[in-house]
């Protein structure tokens, strides 16, 4: 399978200092950071600092404000009532800002009080239906004594999704709704969405082959529903035989292929992306210890596995360690890449990619008996800079997921992303653009993911995915029928129920009551039935020879379909049938018989 990583770039990471001053405790600095979100998606930023002597022989000069993979527009710097000049330097990664002065305040317990505004473009996106936001991590919790933030966003655009972490207070004022964090909840950068849910359209090709002479069914991965994403389905062409979820979760589409036949499968559709999660089919213990066994690529039992998640122990701890510990090799991104597994990622660190910082994130969850698996998606980025890896290849991107025991769900987080971002919280909780394509908990190569199914020596890009604006899919309903099997009949009478679900999505929970006449005889339960799957109930009917009366088989849920029969007419049919074909072989055997003499 292909496999490497689409990543994300286009965080900010920010940091000031003073130079030659606080990290040498010769300061306290306390700041006041207010960004309040403008209609068009701008931030007004404004940073409000005091600098105070802790000495009698020094007093600050100067001041240098170094913005990382940003460079704002309408600076201003004010001392007190003076404007400050300021110096703008752009750096290959950024931009700084730095100024001298007038009147720095002298001596022990002086202040210096200054204020920093400018406008920020970098902070904050719309994509589909949500607005983002992400606000700085700093460098260094130790540079400040106080360090309090208040991000003010429009009502206008929608409800929290998320903010994380979570605010020390919430209020409203003047159409805005007001969000507060100290030095404690901001230090590590705060990240937010803002609107019901993410939207995402994909258009995926599969090419199959059957290159046996016999016919075959063969099977392809498509895009499921999981705690945190919901599948609507525009189109599958041709339509599967039959669609099945697999006991870890995966849609499995089944296809009849003749022998030696070709065919492409054509998927499109849309994915709701939610940040609150919320399990639609149940896991059982034993799905969950089989996420717990080690494998070729998860080494749990592996000594030096097992004596690092005994030190580690929690899902933070291991997720923090693995960021920590491994460092993004972007050299080597690419569609054909070897995966190194979890002691190849403790063996090269500075060499690792997505697959590593899930190998090794598992690998320690499991050795430390918490079931973890990896997922195979597509993470979605504006970025230029990765977006033409994709433009040939389907390059996707690889996560991974335990199982809290106390919320009973699969929790996402990234390493990667958190690595590759300077520290933007990816454990707390995964944003909206990351698309679960296949999930390997049972096997970490199988099934393979969209994007994998290629024929040929020059395969053609076969994964595509967009942002939608609006979305208007709803769900749909099922269909019942039930029909008479093919028979003779005379005790009983065989019928076959169809449930089938048409689209565009899947539906949970479902019950059917089946009435013999207004008797209910028997109950079936789906916890989940895919689109454009089918479920076959088989009924068999009692047959009363001597009752002419007709009767009914019902099969009631969202839908009711009801087969009508008269006992003694479809008894007598069967036996006429049977008698007349018995007297038509007697005939033929007479026949025969007088023309042999």
């Amino acid at each position: 399978m292909r496999k490497a990583c689409f990543l994300l770039i286009f965080f900010l990471v920010f940091f000031v200092f003073v130079r030659g001053a606080s990290a040498e405790g010769e300061f306290y600095t306390f700041v006041e950071a207010s960004y309040t979100l403008t209609a068009d998606g701008g931030v007004n930023v404004q940073y409000d600092i005091e600098l105070e002597n802790a000495t009698d022989g020094r007093y600050p000069s100067s001041y240098k404000l170094v913005l990382e993979s940003s460079q704002p527009d309408e600076i201003v710097v004010w001392e007190g009532n003076n404007r400050l000049d300021y110096r703008m330097t752009k750096t290959a990664s950024g931009s700084e800002i730095e100024f001298d002065f007038k009147n720095p305040a002298v001596g022990r317990g002086g202040v210096s009080r200054f204020s920093i505004q400018m406008v920020d473009h970098g902070l904050a996106q719309h994509t589909g239906e949500v607005w983002e936001i992400y606000l700085p991590k700093l460098a260094s919790l130790a540079d400040f004594n106080s360090y309090r933030v208040k991000l003010s966003v429009p009502e206008e655009f929608g409800n929290a999704s998320y903010v994380s972490p979570e605010a020390l207070e919430r209020s409203s004022e003047g159409g805005m709704n007001i969000y507060r964090f100290s030095l404690d909840t901001s230090g590590e950068g705060v990240t937010a969405a803002f609107g019901e849910f993410q939207a995402f359209g994909f258009d995926l090709t599969y090419h199959l082959s059957n290159s046996n002479q016999r016919e075959e069914v063969v099977e392809i991965a498509i895009v499921p529903d999981t705690a945190f994403q919901r599948v609507y389905y525009d189109s599958i062409r041709p339509v599967p035989m039959d669609i099945y979820v697999t006991e870890e979760g995966n849609w499995m589409a089944k296809y009849k292929l003749a022998a030696n036949e070709r065919m492409d499968v054509k998927i499109a559709g849309k994915v709701k992306l939610y940040s609150s999660g919320a399990e639609l089919i149940g896991y059982s213990s034993t799905v969950l210890e089989k996420n717990l066994k080690p494998s070729k690529y998860w080494q749990s039992d592996n000594e030096q596995i097992k004596n690092l998640a005994s030190q580690l122990a929690s899902p933070r701890a291991i997720y923090d360690w693995v960021v920590d510990r491994l460092e993004y090799d972007y050299a080597r991104v690419g569609s054909e890449v070897e995966r190194r597994g979890a002691l190849g990622a403790l063996e090269n660190p500075s060499s690792s990619i997505c697959m590593e910082y899930t190998d090794l994130f598992i690998a320690l969850a499991r050795s430390a008996g918490i079931p973890a698996r990896e997922v195979n998606g597509y993470a979605y980025t504006d970025n230029p800079e990765i977006q033409p890896l994709g433009l040939v290849l389907d390059v996707l991107h690889a996560w991974p997921e335990y199982w809290d025991f106390e919320r009973e769900t699969w929790i996402p987080v990234d390493p990667t992303w958190e690595d590759t971002t300077g520290g933007v919280d990816y454990f707390n909780k995964l944003d909206l653009r990351h698309i679960s394509f296949v999930i390997h908990g049972f096997d970490p190569t199988k099934p393979n993911p969209p994007g994998s199914y290629k024929l040929g020596d020059n395969p053609q890009k076969d994964v595509y995915v967009s942002h939608v604006d609006k979305f208007g899919a709803s769900e749909g309903a099922l269909q019942v029928d039930l029909k008479a099997a093919r028979g003779l009949y005379f005790a009983k009478k065989k019928l076959t129920g169809v449930i089938y679900n048409p689209g565009p999505t899947a539906l949970y929970d479902k019950q059917f009551d089946l009435y013999f006449g207004e008797q209910r005889v028997g109950q079936y339960s789906y916890e989940v039935i895919p689109a454009y799957s089918t479920k076959l109930i088989d009924v068999e009917v009692p047959m009363k020879f001597l009752e002419a009366n007709a009767g009914h088989v019902s099969l009631v849920g969202d839908s009711v379909s009801v087969y009508e029969f008269n006992h003694g007419k479809e008894t007598l049919v069967s036996l006429i049938i049977v008698f007349g074909t018995l007297g038509l072989i007697s005939a033929i055997a007479v026949f025969v018989i007088w023309k042999r003499k």
